[in-house]
C-alpha cells in the first residue's frame, strides 16, 4: 500500500515519459477491456492495520495514489472517473511505485497491468487523493470489487467513511451531516489531476520507460 506520494524516483531525460502538458485524458481505456483477477486487498489490510489506507501526509504539489483509510470521511468527485491501466511495483528500494501505462503499452505488461477506473477524492482534511477502483472478475475478490463502486458511488452524494466487512467494504453514514461541509475539490482540469497523481515520469508511454524494461527482464533493477 501506499504510504507516502506518489513520487517519481529521480530519472535522467530520455526515458519515455510523457510530457508534462501531455493531454492524457484522451487515452483512456474503453470499457470493454478486460480486467484481470484481483487478491483480495482486504486480507493486506487487515494483516497491517497500521497500513490501512496509507499516511494523509499533505503534499500541494502531488496526489497521493491510495485508497480512503479505516474511518476517513471522503466524497468522491462525480465527474472525475478516467480509465487507465496501472503497473505496480515494489522492490527493496522504493515500495509501491505505481505506474500508468498508456494503451500501446499494455501488451509489455500484460496482467500485470490493471484497469482501473480512477476516482478522484477529497477527506474532510481537504486533502486529495485519487482512489484507483480495481475490478475482479470471476473470483474470490468479486464482492470487494462490487463493494468498492458502491462506495464511491455512495460518496458522491455524501460524506462516507468505509471498514472491512465479511467479503466486501462496508459503508458508514455520519449520524450528524449537517456538520460536515461541502467538498472542495481542487482547481485544475481533469488532466492536471492525472498529472498531479501521475507525473511525467511515472507514464509509461514508451517501450524504453525503466519500468517497462525492468518489466521485460532487460534491466535487474529500477
Amino acid at each position: 500500500m501506499n504510504i507516502a506520494p506518489n513520487t517519481p524516483p529521480h530519472r535522467p531525460k530520455g526515458n519515455g515519459a510523457a510530457g508534462a502538458n501531455e493531454d492524457l485524458t484522451v487515452d483512456t481505456l474503453p470499457e470493454e477491456v478486460a480486467i484481470a483477477p484481483l487478491e483480495d486487498l482486504m486480507v493486506e489490510a487487515l494483516a497491517s492495520p497500521d497500513e490501512f489506507g496509507g499516511a494523509l501526509t499533505p503534499s500541494p504539489t502531488a496526489f497521493m495514489i491510495r485508497r480512503p483509510a479505516r474511518d476517513e470521511w471522503f466524497r468522491v468527485n462525480p465527474a472525475f472517473a478516467p480509465r487507465f491501466a496501472l503497473y505496480e511495483v515494489n522492490t527493496a528500494k522504493r515500495r509501491n511505485t505505481i505506474y500508468l501505462v498508456r494503451k500501446a503499452m499494455m501488451p509489455l505488461f500484460g496482467d500485470a497491468a490493471r484497469p482501473c477506473i480512477l476516482r478522484l477524492c477529497v477527506s474532510t482534511t481537504g486533502i486529495p487523493f485519487i482512489w484507483p477502483l480495481r475490478q475482479a472478475t470471476g473470483g474470490a475478490g468479486d464482492s470487494w470489487a462490487k463493494s468498492r463502486f458502491e462506495v464511491a458511488q455512495a460518496a458522491i452524494y455524501g460524506w462516507v467513511a468505509i471498514e472491512p466487512g465479511d467479503g466486501a467494504y462496508l459503508i458508514r453514514h455520519p449520524e450528524r451531516p449537517d456538520v460536515f461541509p461541502e467538498p472542495k475539490w481542487p482547481d485544475g482540469s481533469a488532466n492536471e489531476w492525472l498529472h498531479k497523481g501521475f507525473p511525467a515520469e511515472l507514464i509509461i508511454g514508451e517501450a524504453n520507460h525503466p519500468a517497462a524494461q525492468y518489466r521485460r527482464g532487460l534491466t535487474a533493477t529500477l
